[in-house]
C-alpha cells in the first residue's frame, strides 16, 4: 500500500492541487487479497468533478450500513451499478467527467484529470478542448468572456487583419495573448477570472481581430482526433470589423453570425448598438423598405444572416461589427429576381474574371452582381463565366439577380 500512495495518489494530490480543485481522494485495500479500490472526486465550485477507479473489490463500512459492490473485471468498458441512494460507474482505470444538475449528476467518459491523455468529453457545440467565447462591445474596448467556473484560466489567441476579410483557421498566424492568467501586452490586453478586454477596439484599432479559446494546458497543435483538425484550428471564433458609413448610403451585410437565439437572424440594434447617433436603413422586402435610427435607438428590425442593406449615419463615424465566425455549413433560400445580400463570413472573396466562381450562389448564365466600386454601382454579368475580376470586402453588400424563376441555394461551405 506504501509504493501503492508514492505512485498513485501522492500524484492525484498534485493533480487536484495544481489544478485549483476541491478534492477527495478514497484509497481502500486488502493486502491479503491484493485487490484495491482508488476513488478521487474533484470538484470545482459549480460542482463539476473527475472520478477514477482502479480494479475493485467489495468494501464495506464496519457496522454495514453501505457497501460498494464486488465487480469481476474481465476487460475493458464500464458497468452501471444502481442501488438505492446511489448510482456508479466502475470504469476499469479510464477517465470519466462530469457535472451537478438539478437532479443529481452526469457523467461520461473522457475525464482530462483520468488515466491517460483524454480531452474532456464537452456540450456537443464546443469542440474538444476548447472555450467557447462572447465577445461584446464595453466603451471603446472589445471585451471577451468566458464560462470561468467550467473553463479557468483559458489560453487567449487572437488574429488580426486590415479589415478586408483575413480570416483563417491557419494557425500559424494566431499569436497567444492570454496564458495562466497573464497578458502577452499589458498596453493592449488587461485580464480578470472571466473576462479580457482589448482596449480602443471598438470604432479604432485593427480592421479586424478574432479571437478563440483554448483550455488549460491544451496543445494548440494537438489533434482529439488522429487526422483531424488541430486543437486551435477547430475551436469556434468571434471577432470584429471595423465599416466606415457616412452621410451617404453604403451597402454593407454581417460577416458573423448571432450569438445567441437560432444563429440566423439579427436585430440591428444589435447590430450597431449606440454607435450611430442618427441615420437610416433600407433593406429589401419586396421593395426597399426604410426605418429610421433616432437618439441612438433603432426600431425592432429583423435581418437574416447573408442579408444586405444600405446604411448611413447623419455624421461619419467607423462602426465595430462583433459576432460569431460561421463554423460550419450555412444553407439559405434565396428568391428569384434581384435581392441584397452579403457573406456571413469575415472573408474577402475574389472573382476572377471568366471563372465560375461562387458568391453563396451558384452562378447560371446571365446572373449578375451589383456591389459599390468607385462611390457607385458596378455591374458584372455571368456567361459561362464572371465578365471581369472583382473583389467584395468582409461586411460588404451586394445585389443579386436570380435569373431562375424559381428560388435557389446560397451555400457557404467552411
Amino acid at each position: 500500500m506504501r509504493k501503492l500512495f508514492n505512485k498513485i495518489i501522492t500524484p492525484l494530490f498534485d493533480i487536484c492541487h495544481l489544478s485549483r480543485l476541491h478534492y477527495l481522494i478514497i484509497v481502500a485495500g486488502s493486502r491479503k487479497a491484493g485487490t484495491f479500490v482508488i476513488c478521487v472526486i474533484c470538484s470545482a465550485l459549480s460542482g463539476s468533478f473527475v472520478l477514477c477507479s482502479l480494479s475493485s473489490a467489495e468494501m464495506r463500512s464496519a457496522d454495514g450500513t453501505y457497501r460498494i459492490p464486488f465487480l469481476s473485471i474481465t476487460g475493458g468498458g464500464h458497468n452501471n451499478l444502481t442501488a438505492p441512494g446511489y448510482n456508479m460507474i466502475d470504469l476499469k482505470g479510464q477517465g470519466v467527467i462530469g457535472r451537478s444538475t438539478a437532479t443529481g449528476y452526469e457523467v461520461g467518459l473522457g475525464g482530462i484529470y483520468g488515466w491517460g491523455a483524454v480531452v474532456p468529453a464537452l456540450p456537443e457545440t464546443v469542440p474538444a478542448g476548447t472555450v467557447p467565447l462572447t465577445i461584446s462591445r464595453e466603451a471603446n474596448n472589445i471585451k471577451i468572456t468566458w464560462d470561468y467556473i467550467r473553463y479557468p484560466q483559458p489560453q487567449i489567441f487572437v488574429l488580426t487583419g486590415d479589415g478586408s476579410g483575413q480570416y483563417t483557421d491557419n494557425t500559424t498566424r494566431w499569436v497567444k495573448v492570454l496564458n495562466n492568467g497573464l497578458v502577452s501586452d499589458w498596453g493592449a490586453f488587461v485580464s480578470a477570472s472571466d473576462t479580457l478586454f482589448h482596449y480602443n477596439q471598438v470604432g479604432r484599432g485593427s480592421g479586424e481581430v478574432y479571437y478563440k479559446g483554448l483550455q488549460v494546458s491544451i496543445e494548440p497543435a494537438g489533434r482529439a482526433v488522429a487526422g483531424g483538425p488541430t486543437y486551435l484550428a477547430s475551436a469556434r471564433a468571434v471577432g470584429k470589423v471595423n465599416v466606415n458609413i457616412g452621410s451617404s448610403y453604403t451597402l454593407l451585410s454581417m460577416p458573423f453570425i448571432p450569438q445567441s437565439g437560432d444563429h440566423r437572424t439579427w436585430l440591428v440594434q444589435d447590430i450597431f448598438g449606440s454607435q450611430i447617433n442618427a441615420g437610416e436603413i433600407q433593406y429589401n422586402q419586396n421593395g426597399l423598405v426604410r426605418q429610421v435610427c433616432s437618439s441612438r435607438t433603432w426600431p425592432r428590425i429583423e435581418m437574416g444572416s447573408a442579408k444586405g442593406f444600405w446604411i448611413r449615419s447623419s455624421n461619419p463615424v467607423t462602426c465595430t461589427l462583433i459576432g460569431g465566425v460561421l463554423g460550419e455549413v450555412y444553407t439559405r433560400t434565396i428568391i428569384s429576381g434581384y435581392d441584397l445580400y452579403g457573406y456571413p463570413h469575415p472573408t474577402q472573396l475574389r472573382i476572377i474574371a471568366r471563372e465560375a466562381q461562387s458568391l453563396g450562389i451558384a452562378p447560371v448564365n446571365d446572373d449578375e452582381v451589383q456591389l459599390i466600386s468607385g462611390g457607385g454601382l458596378v455591374r458584372h454579368v455571368f456567361s459561362s463565366g464572371w465578365d471581369a475580376s472583382f473583389t467584395v470586402d468582409a461586411a460588404r453588400g451586394y445585389w443579386y439577380r436570380n435569373l431562375l424563376s424559381t428560388p435557389r441555394v446560397f451555400t457557404v461551405i467552411i
